[in-house]
């Protein structure tokens, strides 16, 4: 709340200083003005510059827009379930994800669909309900699918016909699917990422850093601007021990830092974050969007977010969309669309410079009674350690052992020790300075 105040200020102070605040100009663009759970968005040229667009919703099938959301139509004709789960679009072909009835898929803009269900398998109890369809990938000619529950990762036939079973993933949700490479996919799960390199046959668990039973909801990769990229992970909140936020890695998913700084948190869970529902990206720009906890801009590779849907009155959304030059929002209430080149600008004004030297700060509240929350301060990625001490000496909790990107972090210490003087140590080693570390104490006293 401390770093959300002091935006707020900075704001009003640039304002009295007479720098005018940049705003996205968005259109609601909902489809007959139905306040619905809109679950998923999806996009297809129409052949001469303008955009199809579609909008799955929980309940109500497939809507579809002709020209990128001025009106609407239904999109049903053939779609057994309504409750439609995902959209993707591979070329010119729109894939849906069903509760019940399994895949669908459509080559004519939405105006018919067809099941293709044959080879995924059925729940115990019901020989015609399908385990549900929440994922797709692509990779070359390979199309794969991912359900709930049973934790499936299928792959089309090469004829498109049928789905054969590869794998089942160690866990029970397949959320989402990304391209590392030609030969090497990940999927993610409720336990963090698994990695196949041989076209999704094989599968071995690829979420060091993640932590445990972390459900990935989402991932995207985004170029840093001198050759290299950063993958993302947007996570689901209260699953196991996850608190929602953001994952970044450098390593092409082998190991995982924290990236929320900027993130709102939810005000119900201590030190938790919104779930992060899904991400997308334009150049070297990252967007995300949450469940409660509005839309963001990252300008700088997950490093700080930075707010972008505050006009909309709105701050549940199930999906975000980039196609072409305009940024898509769905969610509980409706649809909403801006410029991407207005909604980085405002990515840009928010952006704040970070730290110039390392700091561990006073914990707050000093006293406490048990927990307490201790900021430190990095200029530069490093690898930190953040420890506490006894009086005499050993250590009674390890609080942070990992990669941390440059930026404000607090960390909250939930003590289970018993009264008396404790001591936070520091040590931090910039990732491009290895050899040369900084370390700092502070004393804290716990008063039960």
């Amino acid at each position: 709340m401390l770093r959300i105040r002091n935006l707020l200020l900075q704001s009003v102070l640039l304002s009295l200083c007479g720098i005018a605040s940049t705003n996205a100009q968005w259109t609601k663009i909902t489809p007959f003005n139905l306040s619905l759970n809109y679950t998923s968005l999806a996009a297809i040229s129409n052949g001469s510059g303008g955009t199809y667009l579609f909008a799955g919703a929980l309940g109500n099938g497939v809507y579809v827009s002709l020209n990128n959301g001025a009106s609407w139509k239904t999109s049903n004709s053939g779609l057994t379930d309504g409750e439609v789960q995902t959209l993707a679009t591979n070329g010119t072909t729109l894939y849906a994800g069903t509760l019940t009835k399994g895949a669908f898929t459509s080559t004519d803009n939405g105006s018919s669909w067809t099941q293709l269900s044959t080879g995924m398998a059925v729940e115990p109890y019901s020989a015609s309900v399908y385990y549900p369809v929440v994922s797709f990938g692509f990779s070359g000619s390979n199309v794969f699918a991912g359900t709930e529950y049973d934790g499936t990762l299928y792959k089309l036939s090469s004829d498109k016909t049928s789905w054969s079973n590869p794998v089942s993933i160690i866990s029970l949700w397949v959320s989402a699917f990304w391209n590392v490479s030609s030969t090497e996919f990940l999927a993610a799960s409720c336990s963090g990422l698994d990695a196949s390199t041989d076209n999704g046959q094989t599968w071995s668990p690829h979420s060091t850093g993640m932590g445990k039973d972390t459900l990935v909801q989402s991932l995207v990769s985004v170029n840093n601007g001198s050759g290299g990229t950063t993958l993302l992970a947007g996570i689901s909140l209260g699953n196991g021990m996850a608190d929602g936020g953001i994952l970044a890695s450098t390593t092409d998913g082998s190991s995982w830092t924290l990236a929320d700084s900027g993130l709102e948190k939810e005000p119900y869970t201590a030190n938790a974050y919104w779930t992060v529902t899904s991400l997308a990206v334009s150049g070297t720009n990252a967007f995300a969007a949450t469940n409660g906890g509005g839309a963001y801009i990252s300008t700088n590779q997950g490093k700080y977010w930075s707010r972008i849907d505050r006009t909309l009155g709105d701050s549940n959304y199930s999906a975000i969309l980039i196609y072409h030059d305009t940024l898509y929002l769905a969610g509980l209430f409706g649809i909403y669309r801006a410029p991407v080149a207005q909604v980085t600008a405002v990515g840009e004004a928010g952006q704040p410079d970070l730290p110039k030297a390392f700091s561990l700060e006073q914990n707050y509240p000093n006293p406490f009674n048990p927990s307490t929350t201790i900021r430190y301060i990095l200029p530069k990625e490093s690898r930190v350690r953040l420890q506490v001490f006894n009086t005499l000496g050993q250590c009674v909790a390890t609080l942070v052992d990992a990669q941390v990107a440059a930026g404000i972090h607090d960390q909250v210490w939930n003590a289970d020790v018993a009264s008396g003087m404790y001591f936070c140590r520091i040590e931090a080693e910039a990732t491009d300075n290895p050899g040369k570390s900084f370390t700092d104490v502070r004393k804290m006293l716990l008063i039960r």
